[in-house]
């Protein structure tokens, strides 16, 4: 901190002989000792714009008369430095008593003197001399720079977090080159004080005589709310005020404000976004939209003024979306929102795996894979499904190009089935299935079933035997031969299609309830002509013409040969309302019931 230096010797009063007048004299050094007094600058605190020099002078004056007396007092200055004492600079009229000896002090300010030394004097008033030299005193004025400032704006702006420029013209008006800093304050507490810790800037800059300058105070508001805030910008000799209003930053808020409940894996899904800028100046933001979990997702880049909004329309792939419910969010940097959209898609089971083989010769000559696949997903679909038998021992079944594409709506079944030569051709290879025991498999994307088959010789031939499902001991079920000659005495591939299709269905039922002989179980169609006496026009059974409460005891009647409902088609109408709608159907609307009646007639065809 810059300080005045003002040095100088005391005044000494003298002692003088008795004068016409009676006129009070200086001491000489006789009588008094000579003293040193200092100059002392005002301290200036870091709020304080102003600087001040201040010079204290003490002399010694005393009345050796015997009576009292009233004289002037004068302290004069050599302001030019000739030696003549010619500027009065302050007079006291006073009154000494008789042989008086009073201490007077004068205290005098530097700021309107230039640089340099400087001589003042203390007198009687009529006097042109001081009685001794010791009545006098130089002093050294150094002035500190004064650094003026102007230009600054009333107002500025500023967005929160970032710092913005306070431009202004700094003038040196002082008589020496100087180097000062300018602080920029900022009242964060709104207490109208500008406390040391709530300086928001600085720049320290240097200046010749007169000289002037264009500055900028950069203004950080890291630390301020969105708000407005008194400023106060500084130099050690003059202040500024103004205001700042602190903006809020472009903040982007994302709103999912549409989007289906349900979707059909491999249909796209269509979300509408509300992005909205909340912050007090425009900006750009990323948005992106997508799977929560990964997947499907698009980005836009978005720019937006203050309070405004936009919407976005968005699609995305569901292809490969999970089935079930999937989450999409739309996130910006500050902000999420998400939604949830059921993602139908199917899904096929595998149940009832069964093998059969058949011997000639006395050595099985091919393997027969029959499994039940099952839709039990919430959308229709189609897949592929395979068998795989594990040919190098290795117990994971191999792909050896055995598939079939199923089609399935939801809740439908379908029986695949495989048939495997001992000795069949892969590719370019012929695989061979030697004597041995074989995991066998079929499978779906998301379900497989796997047993155990055997390839063995056997004395005698023409012959088949069948191994049940891999959840279960094995079992023993009937051939489709063995029913098709039981029930029509030919083998089952000599039959019609009508046929074939009554006889698969109960082979997929099996097991029968307990006593009944293959021979005993009767199709559909046996059941309307044998039972309900119906009298069919045509020769081919059409069982979804029947009336609809016939269908229902017929079906009925059906189930009971059988211990498994598996593959057990829907009894009636509201049994179908309840699976699909969870009610009974006379509580559906019109749309609805026609649904159910449509889904019950497409299971017979």
């Amino acid at each position: 901190m810059a300080t005045n230096r003002v040095w100088g010797l005391l005044l000494v009063g003298l002692l003088a002989t008795s004068v016409a007048v009676g006129a009070p004299m200086l001491d000489g050094p006789s009588t008094e000792k000579s003293e040193r007094t200092s100059v002392r600058v005002a301290e200036v605190g870091e709020r304080s714009s102003e600087r001040a020099g201040v010079l204290n002078i003490s002399a010694t004056v005393t009345n050796p008369k015997d009576s009292a007396q009233t004289r002037t007092v004068l302290l004069k200055l050599d302001r030019n430095g000739d030696g003549e004492f010619e500027s009065t600079v302050e007079r006291r009229r006073m009154r000494f008593e008789s042989g008086e000896r009073r201490r007077l002090s004068f205290r005098q300010t530097t700021d309107r003197l230039q640089n340099g030394s400087y001589r003042y004097g203390v007198f009687l008033e009529g006097q042109n001399a001081t009685a001794t030299e010791n009545a006098t005193v130089t002093v050294d004025v150094r002035q500190p720079p004064e650094f003026r400032l102007s230009e600054v704006p009333d107002s500025v702006q500023v967005v929160r977090d970032e710092t913005t420029a306070v431009s202004l013209d700094v003038t040196n008006v002082g008589n020496a080159r100087s180097s000062r800093p300018v602080r920029l304050f900022v009242d964060a507490d709104g207490d109208g004080e500008f406390g040391s810790d709530e300086r928001a800037g600085v720049t320290v800059l240097e200046l010749d005589p007169d000289q002037s300058r264009r500055v900028s105070v950069d203004l950080r508001s890291t630390n301020l709310e969105p708000g407005t805030y008194d400023f106060r910008i500084e130099s050690e000799t003059d202040s500024k005020r103004g205001n700042v209003t602190v903006l809020r930053p472009a903040t982007f808020d994302v709103r999912v404000v549409d989007a289906p409940a349900n979707v059909t894996r491999g249909d796209p899904v269509n979300l509408s976004v509300r992005v909205s800028n909340t912050g007090d100046v425009e900006g750009t933001e990323t948005v992106r939209v997508g799977e929560q979990d990964g997947g499907a997702e698009a980005t836009e880049t978005v720019t937006l003024e203050s309070d405004t909004s936009t919407t976005l329309n968005v699609t995305l792939d569901t292809a490969n979306s999970s089935a079930g419910d999937v989450n999409y969010t739309a996130s910006t940097a500050a902000a999420n929102d998400s939604v949830t959209v059921h993602v139908d898609a199917p899904r096929f089971e595998v149940s009832r795996l069964r093998s059969s083989r058949s011997w000639t010769g006395g050595k099985v000559k091919w393997i027969e894979v029959r499994a039940r696949v099952t839709n039990a997903g919430d959308a229709a679909g189609s897949e592929t499904v395979s068998l795989r038998i594990d040919l190098d021992g290795d117990d994971d079944p191999e792909r050896l190009g055995f598939n079939r594409s199923v089609s399935l709506g939801v809740g439908e079944r379908e029986t695949v089935e495989f048939r495997v030569l001992t000795e069949f051709t892969r590719g370019d290879a012929i695989e061979k299935l030697p004597v041995g025991t074989y995991i066998y498999g079929v499978f779906a994307e998301q379900s497989e079933r796997t047993n155990v088959v055997s390839v063995e010789d056997q004395s005698g031939g023409g012959s088949s035997a069948e191994t049940g499902d891999g959840d279960s001991d094995v079992t023993q079920y009937a051939s489709l031969d063995e029913i098709a000659q039981s029930k029509y005495g030919v083998d089952y591939e000599e039959l019609s299609g009508e046929t074939r299709r009554q006889i698969e269905e109960i082979h997929t039922r099996q097991p029968f309830v307990e006593g009944l002989a293959v021979t005993e179980v009767l199709t559909r169609e046996e059941f309307a002509r044998e039972k309900y006496d119906v009298d069919l026009e045509s020769r081919h059974f059409e069982f979804g013409e029947l009336d609809v409460e016939l269908q229902q005891r017929i079906e009925a009647d059906f189930d009971a040969q059988f211990t498994s409902d598996d593959g057990d088609r829907v009894e009636s109408w509201d049994e179908l309302a309840q699976k699909l709608y969870g009610t009974d159907f006379e509580s559906l609307t019109d749309a609805q019931k026609e649904a159910v009646r449509d889904r019950y007639r497409r299971q017979f065809e």
